[in-house]
């Protein structure tokens, strides 16, 4: 194998994209700077019982590492159906872990190049997924099922936290929780809630329809920049298959359009005729955004990004449509929209404490039910006169920030369509400020002013507990800020 060592350096040095990330080139060409060996390539079937035969002596068998490398050119037809090999070979990328970089970047490389086929284009040497900062081990008990987390959440969710959460090259940590956090956070706050909003309003507000506008629009500006930026460092970030990165571009551009809504609140466009142009050309930049980010997300996502691509109202399957071919306006008017059921509803995260396992304790037999006219009228009654008086509303956050040194308070800007106020709410342990930015929430807006903490609040949020658990008391439906709540 040493007669080939300086043609591997060689050939490393000037294709820096052959072995990926940088570091793991490093390691190889640290490894190839002490001289190569020959490598035994057989074992005696005294010693090892199974394998392929060696043609040229009965008693020996090839050894693992060479026979099962050959299986990535005898699958797809290397001597035995070259249409089919020709087509599949070379691999543009082949995805390994990294404690095998050594087989896969100096032994195989070397018997390709004795064999005169090409080489991958590229070898990515991924890190690993760890539990707690330590490798999964039977022993430990710490391994992940991913098909029971798939099940348990969706394809598509799972393997967008995978993509999201490893970044290139390095270790990634795995939890349950984190997962549901992120998926909480980013899939169904961030885009579903954007995807939802923009297919809402535009049924209410369009009829449905998506308007005939000019795509250049000065309305848009900030939307058109957005996605120009967010479809260069896609497209400069694919080649190096950083999904991370790319992910973390494309939701740039999903909270730039969140706060677009804020800015150009279509609700109150909506009930002046004068500015019907402007709402037209809103709602056209938010659906033009959400076009891009279905194409952009199909390779991770493509379940759901086709059910992105279906309320969007576009035609044919979403896989038709090419990364690199997207350009701005080119969504085409007169196509209706077709609201449907929440992409991605959020996860209540009392499920992911929960044991899938049966119980087996005996069930709690109820109490017999007294008597009717044993039973006593409780004493926290109160009239309808009294519950009147209450004045609950929808809002929207438009901000949220920790309360120093309080553990358990959000600071919240809120917004009731005419006017804006600061709430102070106790959810903290359960909701990050990114979680409730954008979103609706109900509240008590007829509250007196307090100080919790030495920070006004002018009103009260609504949410459900059971003491360990807290869940927001939401509309089911997009609702103009200061709805009234009946």
């Amino acid at each position: 194998m040493g007669k080939y060592q300086e043609w591997l350096i060689d050939h490393i040095e000037k294709h820096p994209e052959f072995i990926r990330p940088e570091t793991r080139r490093n390691e190889i060409l640290g490894f190839l700077k002490q001289p190569l060996g020959d490598l035994c390539i057989s074992r005696p079937k005294s010693r090892l019982r199974w394998g392929v035969e060696m043609p040229f002596d009965t008693d020996y068998v090839t050894y693992v590492w060479f026979d099962a490398l050959i299986n990535y050119i005898s699958v797809p037809g290397f001597l035995t159906d070259d249409e089919t090999f020709d087509r599949w070979w070379p691999a543009s990328c082949h995805l390994i872990g990294k404690d095998i970089l050594t087989t896969h970047c100096v032994y195989w490389p070397t018997m390709l190049k004795v064999m005169g086929i090409p080489m991958p284009e590229t070898v990515m040497g991924h890190g690993w997924w760890m539990v707690d900062e330590q490798k999964m081990s039977k022993s430990l008990g710490n391994v992940i099922k991913p098909l029971e987390l798939a099940d348990k959440y969706g394809v598509d969710p799972f393997r967008y936290f995978l993509a999201r959460d490893m970044v290139l090259g390095q270790d990634s940590s795995f939890s349950e929780t984190g997962f549901v956090g992120r998926y909480n956070s980013e899939l169904a706050n961030d885009l579903g809630n954007l995807l939802n909003r923009t297919v809402v309003m535009a049924d209410r507000y369009l009829d449905g329809v998506v308007p005939d506008v000019d795509s250049s629009s000065s309305t848009i500006d900030t939307l058109r920049g957005t996605a120009d930026e967010t479809r260069k460092a896609v497209e400069d970030l694919l080649p190096k298959l950083d999904t991370s990165r790319i992910l973390e571009a494309i939701w740039g551009l999903v909270r730039e359009a969140n706060r677009f809504v804020e800015t150009q609140a279509p609700w109150a466009l909506a009930k002046d005729e004068s500015k019907r142009q402007e709402l037209e050309e809103t709602i056209y930049g938010l659906l033009e955004v959400m076009r891009h980010v279905a194409v952009w997300t199909y390779p991770v996502m493509p379940e759901r990004s086709q059910r992105m691509w279906e309320q969007l109202g576009q035609p044919g399957d979403i896989s038709d449509s090419q990364i690199t071919d997207l350009t701005w306006g080119a969504l085409k008017a007169g196509i209706r929209v077709q609201p449907g059921d929440p992409v991605f509803p959020r996860i209540d995260e009392v499920d992911v404490e929960a044991d899938s396992e049966p119980t087996t304790e005996e069930p709690e037999v109820p109490e017999e039910p007294k008597d009717e006219d044993q039973t006593e009228e409780p004493d926290n009654l109160i009239t309808f006169d009294e519950f009147g008086k209450l004045e609950l509303r929808v809002a929207r956050v438009k901000e949220a920030e920790k309360v120093g040194g309080a553990d358990r308070l959000l600071k919240l800007q809120i917004t009731l369509g005419d006017e804006d106020r600061q709430i102070v709410a106790g959810v903290a342990q359960h909701y990050t400020p990114e979680d409730l930015v954008g979103r609706q929430i109900v509240i008590v807006a007829n509250l007196a002013p307090a100080k919790i903490r030495g920070v006004e609040s002018q009103g009260m949020l609504l949410a459900a507990s059971d003491g360990d658990v807290v869940s927001l008391l939401l509309p089911d439906q997009e609702l103009p800020p200061g709805s009234g709540v009946r």
